[in-house]
């Protein structure tokens, strides 16, 4: 599908299709900004809302990260640190909980 989108984007350059005052533009599609961006993680999802499951879903890859460092594997052991620390920052950091009282 990213690729159809892309096809069309390029075929509408091509035809002068996408072209305005201010320069070549593309049109809307799955792969451009001026849609709003697929979210990696949805925190206002129910499964979310219990706070021990937020909390074990932050530490499973911090633990990966650790185990990996422990073998050896520091670029295995950066990759799982950052993906916590994103899961981190969404779920814990940044949480809100839902007000539908």
């Amino acid at each position: 599908m990213p690729l159809f989108g892309l096809a069309i984007a390029a075929l509408q350059l091509a035809s002068g299709s996408g072209h305005d005052a201010t320069g070549p533009r593309l049109a809307s599609g799955p792969l451009l900004c001026n849609k709003v961006a697929m979210r990696m993680i949805d925190p206002s999802h129910p499964f979310f809302r219990p706070a021990w499951r937020r909390y074990l879903v932050v530490a499973a890859p911090f633990l990966w990260a650790g185990f990996e460092w422990n073998l050896g594997n520091t670029i295995w052991g950066y990759l799982f640190a950052v993906i916590g620390g994103y899961l981190a920052w969404h779920l814990v950091l940044n949480w809100r909980p839902d007000n539908k009282d």
